[in-house]
């Protein structure tokens, strides 16, 4: 079966069936106002080729005509319905919540890669995590944002890649030297009361080094000579 729009196939549409022992016949269900036109002295388009004949030499068909077809069609405008005062709060109140919620749910994402970043063995370095240390050496002042990012001035030394070693972690994929590699830094840790960074070095080009002090590196026994209270000595009480 096969059909034409305005005089030309549309292939898209064939179809193909087996009758058997069955016949066929047309038929139309439409609406709106519209006129079938049987013999070929009333078709508006041309047939798609010479063998498309009319199947009749008569017959044009009309949709009854009535009064209900000039009426317009109505379309009925959706409305939202208005809310009451109680209502609207309960609904500013609710997009409230909604917004809080979500809020929590960033915030606990947060802390979750704050903690995969040290993992189960370097929670003593959690107060470092968003803290920024920064120290001025040489000719450049130098800034550490863990677990985030290192600079040097506006310069990248890379992304927190992670953990090395027990004392030991890395920045890297910094910007790239001139005709050498992307900048990196290496860190030590070592124990101390107060979180610092110091002793800034380049050993070898674009790959810096540096020391940072924070109590997480500390075992027990450093940590217990720190909590004890200071022996005072004679130069002490002059």
């Amino acid at each position: 079966m096969r059909f034409s729009l305005n005089g030309f196939w549309v292939d898209e549409a064939m179809m193909e069936f087996e009758l058997g022992d069955r016949s066929i016949f047309p038929a139309l269900t439409m609406t709106g106002d519209f006129a079938l036109n049987i013999p070929r002295s009333t078709w508006t388009f041309r047939a798609p080729d010479s063998s498309y004949v009319e199947w009749s030499s008569s017959g044009v068909y009309k949709r009854p005509y009535t009064k209900e077809l000039e009426k317009p069609l109505e379309i009925k405008k959706a409305t939202t319905p208005s809310l009451s005062a109680d209502d609207s709060e309960a609904v500013k109140a609710e997009k409230a919540a909604k917004a809080d919620l979500q809020k929590h749910e960033d915030q606990h994402d947060q802390l979750q890669q704050k903690l995969d970043a040290l993992g189960d063995d370097k929670l003593g370095f959690a107060t470092l995590a968003d803290q920024t240390l920064e120290k001025h050496s040489g000719e450049h002042n130098y800034k550490v944002t863990f677990f985030d990012e290192a600079e040097q001035e506006y310069t990248s030394l890379g992304t927190w890649e992670g953990w090395t070693g027990p004392l030991t972690a890395k920045f890297s994929n910094g910007q790239h030297c001139w005709q050498g590699p992307a900048r990196s830094l290496l860190l030590t840790f070592e124990c101390g009361l107060d979180a610092e960074l110091k002793d800034i070095a380049e050993p070898s080009r674009c790959v810096y080094e540096a020391t940072v002090v924070h109590p997480g590196a500390c075992d027990e026994k450093e940590l217990e000579q720190m909590d004890a209270p200071r022996v005072a000595g004679p130069k002490d009480e002059l």
